[in-house]
């Protein structure tokens, strides 16, 4: 095993005696990690043995554990407890436990291909015939898979849900996904819900701005926030979330004519903003890198959701010869659509309409997506963005245009247009105190 191996594991259970009601349940019962991924024996019976007290309702730290294992014989095999107070030195914080016990379970997994293979390496060379040794190779490599890979049953499933609807029918809390500023589009949709979003519009139309208010909505909520900025800066991003908490108008910030109340007012958004669970990723472009980066930082600090602005901009380092704008987004989707349901968050992406809606002058619909029909297929909700131009006559003004927020798709509910003004100097969308003429 290398040093940086040694020090996660170790790191781990550092994490454990420090942080026990939150890393112990997420090792033992969301990563389903048993003690014999640990790849030192004397970690194995630790990890075993914090396991064990934790299924008793123990007392975990230092001194429980090292008695515990005192009275099992085992104090001495693991290092006594000098070893333990080891561990608390090299867990740097218990905040990135979820990054170490990920390192545990990817050397486990590596660990364990390596020695199906070296059994079939040995299998081959004493082997009479190679139909048959080729039969078995599967079935051996499916034996990691169920070790690894933990599914709920049918049963657990159902149970889940009738609870839920129990809850629900009895007035508690009903489940739904992470919501958003806007109080019609939570009833509409339910909260945004772990899987592929579309939130598509025209340049300029507002969808990045739309982008903008849920991750920062939901990042003042406490919920962890990525976003990748494939058409903006760093900086850009945040100058538009400063102004809309701060509800000061960026141009007023930009010519210096903001006054000193307004000037107090960003000074208290920036101390707001830089503290939030919210990680921003304006370089990496091509779809693996993006991938990684969001599970680096599911891993590291956990992750509710992420946002992608927007999909015809991404880069795809598979693309093929001969494959078209369609034929790279739908490869792009596909391959994000499975992201989501591995990290089992939303994942908003943002993508533009085709210019047949303004050159048509017409209501935007679903065949206007632009590049692919895998946005609509793939996608759980669909949602577009587009100014009300009969309204926008006599209604438009500098400080506001009345928009509709349209849900054109929504996988498990109801659809429909939410009235709406963007008020694009604050870069903020507030709902409408009564709809447009439809």
């Amino acid at each position: 095993m290398n040093e940086e191996m040694e020090q996660a594991e170790m790191a781990t259970i550092g994490a454990m005696l420090f942080e026990p009601e939150r890393v112990v349940p997420y090792s033992h019962n969301r990563m389903m990690l048993k003690a014999s991924a640990w790849s030192q024996q004397h970690n194995q019976i630790i990890v075993q043995a914090i396991y064990d007290m934790m299924d008793k309702a123990m007392v975990v730290d230092t001194l429980t554990v090292s008695d515990y294992l005192g009275r099992q014989g085992d104090l001495e095999r693991v290092g006594g407890s000098m070893y333990l107070n080891r561990c608390m030195d090299a867990m740097p914080s218990s905040a990135h436990a979820e990054y170490y016990l990920d390192m545990v379970r990817q050397g486990f997994i590596k660990e364990r291909i390596i020695g199906v293979c070296a059994e079939i390496s040995g299998e081959t060379a004493t082997a009479d015939r190679g139909d048959e040794l080729l039969k078995n190779i599967p079935a051996k490599f499916a034996e990691i898979i169920d070790e690894v890979i933990h599914e709920k049953t049918k049963k657990d499933i159902l149970t889940e849900l009738y609870a839920d609807w129990e809850l629900a029918k009895a007035g508690g809390e009903r489940k739904k996904g992470l919501l958003t500023p806007w109080g019609e589009l939570n009833k509409m949709i339910s909260g945004v819900e772990a899987g592929l979003v579309i939130l598509a519009g025209r340049p300029s139309q507002g969808k990045t701005t739309i982008e903008g208010c849920i991750s920062l909505f939901n990042a003042q909520n406490g919920k962890k926030v990525g976003r990748i900025g494939l058409d903006m800066t760093d900086k850009m991003i945040l100058a538009r979330n400063v102004v809309y908490t701060a509800g000061v108008s960026l141009p007023k910030l930009a010519y210096g004519y903001a006054g000193e109340s307004q000037m107090e007012q960003v000074k208290e958004a920036i101390k707001e903003i830089q503290d939030l669970p919210m990680w921003l990723n304006t370089r990496d472009r091509e779809l693996r890198s993006i991938c990684t980066w969001a599970r680096m930082i599911k891993a590291r600090h956990g992750l509710d959701l992420l946002t992608i602005d927007y999909v015809q901009q991404v880069q795809v380092r598979e693309t093929k010869r001969g494959w078209n704008e369609n034929q790279e987004i739908t490869f792009v989707l596909q391959v994000l659509k499975a992201l989501a349901f591995e990290l089992e968050i939303p994942i908003i992406v943002l993508s533009q309409l085709s210019r047949e809606v303004e050159k048509n002058e017409r209501t935007p619909r679903l065949s206007d997506l632009r590049g692919s029909g895998s946005l609509e297929q793939d996608a759980a909700v669909v949602i577009f963005v587009y100014k009300d131009e009969k309204e926008a006559e006599t209604k438009e003004t500098k400080q506001r245009r009345p928009m509709w927020v349209d849900v054109m798709k929504h996988q498990n509910g109801e659809t429909g247009k939410i009235p709406m003004w963007f008020l694009p100097h604050y870069f903020r969308f507030d709902e409408a105190d009564e709809a447009f003429t439809i």
